[in-house]
């Protein structure tokens, strides 16, 4: 198994959030034999941190950067939005030069099985730490 870093939005509609984030860990254990790692999933459960309190919130944030300084992977999981968090993630991984995938479960509701997830990877050692996502072909043609 690989360790990866999971990134997934939280603050919001945080109930729909971490029932997004918990359907990205199963993606990462069943389909891709990955170990993830979300510190918005493990750091806001009762009694450890509250994401309402903002001095809390930056604790957990740099708690998960200084965990993710051991991984060679940051997953960002992206259909519902890219959160400030996941923007201090992405800049960490940049900066870190950690191998980056951006995936989606496509336009579908969260009840709804997958058949498909796409994937996109970036290699920033290749990448010259310059890169542009075209979330037009990654999410591909919009179903009715």
């Amino acid at each position: 198994m690989i360790p990866v870093l999971v990134e997934s939005p939280y603050a919001g509609d945080i109930e729909a959030n971490v029932a997004y984030a918990r359907r990205a860990y199963r993606d990462c254990l069943f389909q891709r034999g990955e170990a993830p790692f979300a510190s918005h999933l493990n750091y806001t459960q009762p009694g450890v941190l509250d994401d309402s309190i903002e001095s809390e919130r930056d604790l957990g944030i740099e708690a998960g950067l200084e965990i993710g300084k051991l991984m060679k992977w940051s997953i960002f999981y992206i259909d519902l939005g890219f959160s400030s968090g996941m923007r201090h993630g992405l800049a960490a991984a940049i900066e870190a030069q950690r191998n980056i995938t951006f995936r989606t479960f496509g336009h579908r509701l969260l009840h709804e099985p997958a058949d498909h997830i796409y994937s996109v990877n970036v290699d920033l050692r290749t990448a010259n730490n310059r890169f542009n996502l075209d979330l037009g072909r990654l999410y591909g043609p919009r179903k009715s």
